[in-house]
């Protein structure tokens, strides 16, 4: 007879992607509950001389007990939603999503969806000509300054943007869909969409005054003007319009493109903070840092 036997409890969790935070204050880590699950932050410093004093590599984990393979399956969905829910509104406490696409130097053996031999070949004729045997890889690595650890203003975050009008979500969905996405043209796209609602909730009437309204700090960082973003938005086949009257609009330039994205974005981030009452912040980088190894 089993039952007074108790039943068998294990531990699932879900972590995040380890990122590179340079923490400028880092009191005691914060955990809250949410439903059946504990969602918590660790870090632990990187004792690494290629990589600025005091980094430290930063996760999140969503974790609960459960005791049957149906409490899983019933616990999941939760779980994927807190996830999904942190991804999005990341972008306003770190300036980008957990998630957000990474550019660097990557090498590409085959075309997507395709394999190849390559990388065996060229081992095999690296051997045959010298006798050496070795690979070279690339790791781009890139940190973000955060003045304090940021789950406990997530999660708050995460509270207004459920409650939060049908607009402002379709611009975090918009801002976070650019984010996420790894081609140009789906950025710059979506970056054009998401800067109609900018501009529709932005006071003024032009857009100079639109921009006026913007915090100082904001203002200066920007590179190019809002009424600049619109133009290039249509007027560049690589983002909404690509002919006029028969003939192709120019692409980008790479410091044109450049300047869009920076400037987008931090229309977008400020405009959201503000509509969820949260203050604007500029993101500081580190320098992409790539190790050959």
């Amino acid at each position: 007879m089993n039952k007074g036997k108790s039943k068998t409890k294990r531990k699932i969790f879900f972590k995040s992607k380890p990122q590179l935070f340079v923490l400028a204050s880092a009191d005691s880590t914060h955990q809250r509950s949410i439903g059946d699950w504990i969602v918590r932050e660790s870090y632990e410093p990187i004792d690494d001389s290629t990589l600025p004093n005091g980094i430290v590599s930063y996760s999140i984990l969503i974790e609960t007990e459960v005791s049957s393979h149906e409490e899983i399956w019933s616990k999941q969905k939760t779980a994927f939603e807190l996830a999904d829910d942190l991804n999005r509104v990341w972008t306003y406490v770190c300036g980008q999503p957990i998630n957000a696409a990474r550019f660097g130097l990557f090498a590409y053996n085959a075309p997507p969806a395709w394999k190849t031999n390559s990388e065996e070949v060229e081992e095999f004729l690296q051997t045959a000509s010298s006798g050496l045997k070795g690979k070279l890889s690339i790791q781009t690595r890139q940190w973000i300054y955060c003045p304090e650890l940021p789950l406990k203003k997530a999660l708050d975050l995460r509270q207004d943007y459920k409650i939060a009008p049908d607009l402002i979500r379709t611009l975090i969905e918009l801002h976070y869909s650019a984010l996420i996405s790894v081609r140009r043209e789906s950025r710059l796209f979506l970056f054009a969409n998401a800067l109609e609602i900018v501009r529709a909730l932005l006071p003024g009437r032009a857009d100079k005054q639109k921009q006026n309204s913007l915090p100082d700090n904001i203002k200066n960082n920007l590179h190019e003007s809002l009424h600049w973003l619109f133009y290039m938005a249509n007027n560049r086949s690589d983002v909404r319009h690509v002919v006029k009257k028969g003939t192709l609009h120019p692409r980008m330039s790479s410091k044109e493109h450049n300047s869009f994205e920076h400037d987008a974005d931090l229309f977008i981030r400020t405009v959201v903070c503000k509509e969820l009452g949260y203050e604007s912040f500029l993101v500081i980088h580190g320098k992409p840092n790539s190790d050959s190894k």
